[in-house]
């Protein structure tokens, strides 16, 4: 996401971009994966999601940390 974001700038709206892997690991790799993005969502025109849904690998508290951190990311809470 941040690669399109640089080459397409605000041409393009865009959503997806959050490596799945990363949540289902937990703790700071979920962290480290928001700061990669952080870049493509300043501008907005970017919804972070997983893509294709949210494969079963991931526990609930792994994608409630999630939800939690994009929430602070964002400013939502």
């Amino acid at each position: 996401m941040v690669e399109f974001r640089r080459r397409f700038g605000r041409r393009m709206a865009y959503r997806g971009g959050i490596d799945k892997r990363l949540i289902a690991r937990g703790g700071t790799a979920i962290q480290d994966e928001l700061k990669r993005i952080m870049p493509a969502m300043r501008d907005g025109g970017y919804i972070p999601s997983c893509d294709h849904g949210v494969p079963p690998d991931i526990s609930w508290p792994n994608f409630v940390e999630y939800a939690r951190g994009l929430a602070r990311w964002t400013g939502w809470l």
